[in-house]
């Protein structure tokens, strides 16, 4: 026995001799606290570098095992562990017309598209389209588009008019109009000639608003653009028409014109002046209510 330990003397002596900045910690493992290894003397953290930071030691001895709520391999990483009750973790966890939320897979499309628009899902987005014979928003409501030849455009269709608050000449305003889904205004009635007084002063807008006649081809002959009909009702101000020849062209488009208030005269065709568009709305409910029971809104 006492050659033993003054062999191990010998030994720790040699090993302090060659490195004097060593300081003796171990000679075996029961030397150190159960969370470290005696390695070359030395109590140490056997996990240093070991298993990618998956590493628990117990009793002196390093195990690599993935931490709680963590799986996969703990020598190349771990990853989280996706609940019971969780579908994803983010978006490519799910089918591409699914989105993760609340770590589900769900449909974008609900609740975000508005009345008669459909939804289509791209890559995990949602996307909002009017029907197919419809215009406007479609996140908040799309109505239904005029169609050539059919005016009013639909069964039951309420006229309401609008003004347009961008300038262009004549012919740009009867393409504006069209292009939201309606025309240039069109008055055949002492009642719609006060609805549309009424929408300018509400508009705030001034002075000058182009309609849809015009004495083009025919010259003094007063039609509808959208109809080819003649007028059956004029609103006209003092001594007009006139086709005031100071201009190139002459005057030959319908405006309603505020002076002390507001009446009709005819324009040149090329001045830009706001307008008035005439849309349809439905009256029918059980039509709105029956497409936002089906595909209108998702």
């Amino acid at each position: 026995t006492s050659l033993f330990v003054l062999c191990s003397v010998l030994t720790v002596g040699s090993v302090l001799g060659q490195n004097n900045e060593s300081q003796l910690q171990c000679i075996t493992n029961e030397d150190c606290s159960e969370l470290t290894t005696c390695i070359n003397l030395q109590c140490e953290d056997p996990c240093l570098n070991l298993c990618k930071g998956n590493c628990q030691v117990r009793a002196h001895v390093p195990y690599c095992s993935c931490k709680p709520g963590f799986a996969g391999d703990p020598f190349t990483g771990c990853n989280q562990r996706i609940s019971a009750l969780a579908q994803c973790e983010t978006n490519e966890d799910c089918p591409r017309d699914r989105v993760c939320a609340r770590k589900k897979c769900e449909d974008p499309c609900l609740g975000v598209c508005g009345y008669n628009s459909t939804c289509q899902v791209l890559d995990h987005v949602p996307y909002c389209s009017c029907r197919s014979g419809f215009y406007g928003d479609p996140f908040s409501k799309c109505n239904r588009q005029y169609r050539p030849g059919s005016w009013p455009p639909f069964p039951g269709a309420r006229k309401r008019y609008q003004v347009e608050a961008i300038k262009t000449n004549w012919f740009g305003a009867f393409a504006q109009c069209m292009n939201h889904g309606g025309r240039l205004a069109v008055i055949l009635t002492k009642e719609e000639n006060d609805k549309v007084k009424e929408e300018i002063l509400r508009s705030g807008l001034r002075p000058q608003f182009w309609l849809g006649g015009t004495d083009y081809p025919l010259g003094n002959h007063w039609t509808w653009m959208s109809t080819g009909k003649p007028f059956t009702f004029t609103d006209w101000h003092n001594n007009q028409p006139d086709n005031w020849q100071n201009r190139p062209g002459g005057e030959h488009c319908l405006e309603f014109w505020e002076t002390e208030s507001l009446h009709w005269n005819d324009r040149n065709c090329l001045d830009e002046l706001y307008s008035i568009c005439e849309y349809y709305d439905s009256d029918d409910s059980s039509y709105d209510v029956n497409w936002r029971l089906g595909e209108g809104r998702r």
